[in-house]
């Protein structure tokens, strides 16, 4: 079972690799925003897939339209779930808790209403119990505790990467021992948010970061309410740029992986036309940038995150 994929294919095809996955018997995506679906083709790379499965918020099209054709492409079916279903497997009960009240129409360009049609999870097996909330704020939040659902877990996967909009109240209600991060290192949201970490720190909950640990990983013994073990490995391939680490050949700092991918493929048309004699051709001057459209904060308008 893989719970959403990253944002591009390399770094969940190599995690993958590294647990030795070989076959997922379903691939759930919370939601369709780019971070959480953009590397679904590497999580199936070279495997067995059983199903993708997705929520009954479709937005944005785009996002459907590609997660259906990579899944077409690794020869899985594409089903959706929702609210009240329940998946067995073996030790594996899966139940879906939310989205509470999907919206029949949700404007793709509205991040937080993308993000409150998230699907929540709770999956339970003999030894831990764990809740997977995709990217859920305020809103959807207050649906699940009125909704009167099972919310207690041992481990929790922070909502909406650890961001402010997560409420107190309801993290009192899962009583998670566990809180994990899933969060970039320098986002331009500024997640997570420092004050809600260190309240639940405070409390005695073991929180960890995949900006700061790397790789995260839970360990039990395999009896029920046993001692959890949280560990981090840090990250296998250190972020270029990074005071004391050097960027590998031909990795510019903080350059997305599909700019990589044009700029390489570009560099090596380049050297076969130079190998060959032939003139290379002049990239045409560009002598303007569009600007972003901005708001009263000069920031790009949130498309989710």
């Amino acid at each position: 079972m893989l719970i959403d994929a990253g944002p591009d294919d390399g770094p969940v095809d190599a995690c993958l690799d590294r647990l030795g996955v070989q076959g997922i018997a379903m691939v759930v995506l919370s939601h369709l925003h780019a971070d959480h679906v953009g590397g679904l083709a590497g999580a199936m790379r070279d495997r067995a897939v059983g199903a993708v499965a997705v929520g009954p918020v479709r937005e944005p099209t785009w996002a459907l339209q590609a997660v259906a054709r990579s899944a077409a492409e690794a020869g899985a079916p594409l089903v959706g779930l929702a609210t009240g279903r329940r998946l067995l497997w073996p030790a594996l009960t899966l139940d879906v808790l939310g989205p509470q009240r999907p919206a029949g129409h949700v404007d793709p360009d509205d991040g937080t209403a993308v993000n409150d049609g998230s699907l929540v999870l709770r999956a339970v097996t003999p030894a831990v119990t764990a809740l997977l909330t995709g990217d859920v704020e305020l809103a959807a939040q207050a649906d699940l505790l009125i909704s009167g659902a099972d919310l207690r877990a041992d481990v929790l996967k922070m909502p909406h990467h650890g961001s402010r909009y997560t409420s107190r109240g309801f993290l009192n209600a899962v009583q998670a021992r566990a809180v994990l991060v899933s969060v970039g290192a320098g986002n331009r949201y500024r997640h997570p948010d420092p004050g809600l970490l260190g309240a639940l720190e405070r409390s005695g909950v073991a929180v960890r970061r995949t900006d700061t640990g790397g790789d995260v990983a839970v360990a039990v013994d395999g009896r029920p309410g046993s001692e959890l073990e949280v560990v981090t490995r840090g990250s296998p391939l250190p972020a270029p740029g990074r005071r004391g680490v050097r960027a590998p050949a031909g990795v510019r700092a903080g350059e997305p992986a599909s700019v990589r991918r044009k700029r390489t493929a570009r560099m090596s048309r380049v050297r076969r036309l130079r190998s060959r004699g032939r003139p290379v051709p002049r990239a045409r001057p560009c002598w303007w940038r569009a600007p972003w459209p901005t708001g009263r904060s000069g920031l790009p308008p949130r498309r989710g995150s």
